[in-house]
């Protein structure tokens, strides 16, 4: 790749956008909408106005494991999904895969939930995230035996993730102490005033 980019310059946006941008592209009009950080911080999809298709890139890729990155959490994966759900497509083009429709979902929420089931009754055993993605990376593409998976990395960063949202009973016990301490020094506080 460093040979093929190698002279490139780095061209500027020309338009920067929050949530939503409409292009027009001579007669068809593109809806961008950022769907929140999921696969990536600027995850967006395209919509075809009029069309009902939508470019859903990594929010949807069809036979494959959801791609986890840095910034993703089940909950933002989960919104991001729900939220292109929501705009009813005929036809889905992921980013990897067949084009389809919104049954993708279901798959790729089962997929997460499986392992994420996996992952919190090891996490409350104390089993640690390394241990935790050596058992679980096999186990998770076993239950998926058509989905890509050309290297372990797709389903790996998604364990890591989930193992990091993971609340065991000792972590819920430990927040919850913590609020009622917070709110006793609080209430002491207000008392003393």
């Amino acid at each position: 790749i460093g040979e093929m980019v190698k002279g490139a310059s780095l061209v500027k946006p020309a338009v920067i956008f929050d949530a939503e941008h409409t292009v027009d592209l001579g007669g068809v009009t593109v809806r961008l909408i950022w769907m929140g950080p999921a696969h990536s911080k600027g995850d967006t999809v395209a919509v075809v106005e009029g069309e009902g298709v939508v470019f859903a890139g990594d929010l949807a890729p069809r036979g494959r494991f959801p791609s986890f990155s840095g910034v993703s959490t089940r909950a933002n994966f989960e919104k991001a999904m729900g939220r292109v759900e929501a705009l009813k497509a005929r036809i889905i083009v992921p980013s990897h895969g067949p084009y389809g429709d919104n049954a993708i979902f279901p798959e790729l929420r089962n997929a997460i939930d499986q392992a994420a089931i996996r992952v919190e009754a090891l996490r409350a055993q104390g089993t640690p995230v390394a241990d935790v993605v050596k058992a679980l990376v096999p186990e998770v593409e076993k239950l998926y035996p058509g989905w890509k998976h050309t290297i372990p990395n797709n389903v790996a960063p998604m364990i890591q993730a989930l193992y990091a949202e993971a609340r065991t009973d000792a972590d819920a016990e430990a927040l919850l102490k913590l609020g009622l301490n917070r709110s006793e020094e609080h209430t002491s506080e207000l008392q003393s005033l």
